[in-house]
């Protein structure tokens, strides 16, 4: 009935009815989703109140902390184990 009513008023409008837009599909499973980002605060030196937020996404995050681990051993390697041996001895 109320199709007939809508369809009607469109004739007499000289206008032809369009159909309904589509409803939104689901992202197919080749589309890759945008990566979510992770943040952090991360304290200012000298400061007990300011801090900084900094975001990355998850692989940003596990690649900043294989540069800091590669790092830290590298320091490792230079440190002398006793202090009164000279480094490269």
């Amino acid at each position: 009935m109320i199709t007939l009513f809508v369809l009607s008023a469109a004739l007499q409008a000289g206008t032809t009815p369009t159909a309904a837009p589509a409803p939104a599909t689901a992202p197919s499973p080749t589309q890759e989703a945008a990566p979510k980002l992770r943040c952090k605060r991360q304290a200012e030196t000298g400061s007990y109140v300011r801090a900084t937020r900094i975001c990355h996404t998850e692989k940003e995050w596990r690649e900043i902390e294989r540069g800091n681990s590669l790092e830290m051993d590298r320091f490792r390697d230079r440190t002398p184990i006793n202090s009164a041996r000279p480094l490269g001895s």
